[in-house]
């Protein structure tokens, strides 16, 4: 504690209360510029006046005039020779000690005499002042323009009263002392004022400067420091479509730390982002935010406060400071500056928000620039996607980019073409979700809706894939074009909560650009296939009128066709009506051509006879589904298990000469497109056979 020499050696002199005494305090309390210097000086004169205790204390506020905490600030006592400052001020609430109630409404000095325990000025104030040995007391206002602002509270151990001299010394002391501290606080206060709009002018400079959020924060950061302890301190801000906080920015003991983000809970933090309002707890932090149903998060703090970051009536996040190692450590005052300062914070944390933004949407222009114009000149399908997935996930740095189509006959999706982070390895068999009954991208197909799920691992739609393990977002969209749902674009990244609702505005515009682009490579892909059918079956006409044997006829036929159709399992059979029999000329099971063989013709059984009956082509596209009621005439030949079935009559003046038929184990293998081809090979065929090559 410190010390200051004061007249004569101490124990050197009697006690003076005289008038001469007097204006010398005067003179070197009026001189001192120093709360420690004031508070020591008066501690000496009173300490050789052969008291045994003294102690000084002051309001929290000396403007107050309904002051609600008390603070000692400096002690002396004989016995153990302590005199100074209290290194760390003990600061109580007034509530339960009246005899402080009664000083501020006497203002005059009280005695109290022959103390007991049970007796005097009460148990509170007796051990908060230290006083329990003391048998006599006298409580001195520090008073200021008639006003207490604290007081000198002095003891003996004896039963010697205070002489009316010592008493007056006391007083006249006091308030000379209580001038002194009121200059000094009056000037303190204007020079926190000072450093504060100070501290507020770099904070506004500062963040004039950049608009870079990490840069920002340690710019706040370093200007709040040089008026407020902040060696704990940090920013969270507040996100509402996650209901999650999280920390940009964090001190502790002065050293940067890194924090994880946390769902909101019901912590300090959380309590001022609902309420609004700032908060203050000065001492009993524990006690104070079990009041206020708050939950203890973290280490325990023994002064706190903080102040939300508002943006209008938006509330964005908080400023938070705390110390862990003594109470009282912040006042109203600091709580005033930190919220004042926080709504500039807000402010600037709301643009270079803004701005990160319109970064965001400067990246989303410029990949769908780039997409556009890939697409002019790209017309391959799987090379389209291939480029455009690897741009999506490149340019947001996303786990897995992919895009699925829609199999319409199966009613499933087809993983097209995907781009993935350099860890994962995608190989194998991957599933084909049921359009709208299996995972998120068949809910998406199903729905022709949105959907974005920010913890995968809590919805039931999520289908696991062992190939993406890392998986902790996704989104996917629909991709439609005409109306029509042909797919869906699924983005996934290795982080909870990683996707925004503009995220689904940009996916659908990328979306929408690759359903051009897949309608684009379509139509081309189709004409392209037309002549190239064309060409084919015009070439069948004429390489059927060079044929010179039906066994060439037949191998040409199934060769030219091959081109356009599966033809691993092809029969051509030959119809004769008067021996009722069905010559298969030629057949193939499973790529393996079987020797010619004859069956009986039995006009209600089997798939070829109805055909024949009703002069007509079938189309089966899943025997299992039965739709066309054919279940009954279905005969099993072979070990293939088919699935769909086409085939068509060969036809000569009105009269069924034959069919050509195709079979395949997977469903939905053949459609009209097919049948049409079949139907034109087969009239040239039925010819031909009728005019058989000499």
């Amino acid at each position: 504690m410190g010390e200051l020499e004061i007249g004569h050696a101490r124990g050197m002199r009697q006690p003076e209360y005289g008038a001469d005494r007097l204006l010398e305090v005067s003179g070197y309390l009026a001189f001192f510029m120093d709360e420690e210097q004031i508070l020591n000086a008066v501690l000496r004169e009173v300490s050789d006046t052969q008291v045994d205790r003294c102690v000084i204390a002051v309001f929290e506020d000396v403007e107050d005039r309904d002051p609600q905490w008390l603070e000692v600030v400096a002690v002396y006592d004989r016995e153990s020779g302590e005199l100074g400052l209290e290194p760390a001020p003990r600061r109580f609430q007034m509530d339960d000690m009246p005899v402080i109630q009664e000083l501020l409404h006497e203002k005059e000095l009280l005695i109290f005499s022959d103390l007991t325990p049970r007796t005097g000025i009460g148990s509170p104030f007796r051990e908060r002042f230290t006083l329990n040995d003391m048998a006599t007391v006298a409580i001195v206002p520090f008073i200021v323009m008639g006003w207490p602002i604290g007081m000198l509270v002095v003891g003996r151990r004896t039963l010697d009263e205070f002489s009316p001299p010592q008493l007056r010394f006391y007083q006249v002391v006091a308030n000379l002392a209580a001038m002194a501290l009121r200059a000094v606080h009056l000037i303190e206060g204007q020079k926190r004022r000072m450093a504060e709009q100070n501290a507020a002018n770099r904070v506004g400079r500062a963040i004039s400067r950049t608009i870079h959020l990490d840069e920002l924060l340690e710019l706040v950061y370093e200007q709040i420091n040089t008026v407020i302890d902040a060696r704990d301190f940090y920013i969270a801000l507040y996100d509402p479509f996650h209901d999650e906080v999280s920390f940009p920015f964090a001190m502790e003991q002065g050293e940067r730390q890194q924090w994880a983000d946390r769902e909101a809970g019901q912590g300090l933090t959380e309590y001022v982002l609902r309420t609004r309002e700032p908060l203050l707890l000065v001492d009993r932090v524990r006690e104070r935010i079990q009041s206020l149903g708050i939950e203890a998060i973290g280490a325990e703090s023994l002064s706190w406060m903080g102040a939300p970051l508002c943006v209008g009536e938006k509330v964005i996040g908080a400023i938070g400071v705390q110390n862990f190692e003594r109470e009282n450590a912040y006042d109203q005052a600091d709580l005033d500056l930190l919220a004042s300062l926080a709504n500039q914070v807000a402010v600037a944390i709301e643009n270079a928000r803004l701005y990160d933004q319109v970064r965001y949407q400067a990246t989303h222009l410029r990949l769908s620039a780039e997409v556009g114009q890939r697409i002019v000149l790209i017309l391959d399908i799987d090379e389209l996607l291939s480029q455009v997935v690897e741009l999506i996930r490149e340019s947001f740095g996303y786990y897995h980019v992919h895009v699925a189509l829609v199999d319409e006959r199966a009613g499933r999706l087809v993983y097209r073409v995907g781009s993935s982070d350099p860890r994962v390895s995608l190989s194998g068999e991957l599933p084909r979700p049921k359009v709208g009954e299996e995972g998120i991208i068949g809910w998406v197909a199903g729905r022709g809706e949105p959907l974005l799920v920010n913890d995968v691992h809590t919805d039931p739609r999520y289908l696991h894939l062992d190939a993406l393990p890392d998986t902790r977002s996704e989104l996917a969209v629909p991709i439609r074009f005409g109306g029509k749902i042909i797919g869906v674009l699924d983005v996934e990244s290795d982080v909870r909560n990683a996707f925004h609702p503009q995220d689904i505005t940009v996916m659908y515009t990328l979306a929408d650009y690759i359903a051009v682009a897949i309608e684009n490579a379509r139509l081309f892909s189709e004409q392209k296939r037309r002549i190239q059918e064309l060409d084919i079956l015009a070439g069948i006409g004429q390489a059927l009128s060079r044929s010179t044997s039906r066994a060439q006829l037949l191998e040409l036929v199934c060769e030219q066709i091959g081109k356009l159709i599966d033809v691993s399992n092809l029969f051509v059979a030959l119809y004769y009506p008067q021996e009722a029999t069905v010559h298969l000329e030629m057949a193939y099971e499973e790529g393996e051509r079987l020797e010619p063989f004859t069956l009986h013709y039995d006009a209600g059984e089997g798939l070829t006879s109805w055909v024949i009956e009703n002069r007509r082509p079938l189309l089966i596209n899943d025997w299992d589904q039965d739709d066309m009621g054919m279940a009954d005439r279905v005969v099993k030949r072979g070990a293939m298990d088919a699935r769909s079935w086409l085939g068509v009559p060969m036809t000569r003046f009105g009269q069924v000469t034959g069919v050509i038929g195709v079979q395949s184990a997977v469903p939905g293998a053949f459609d009209e497109r097919h049948q049409a081809i079949l139907t034109f090979v087969a009239a040239q065929l039925g010819m031909a056979l009728a005019n058989p090559p000499a």
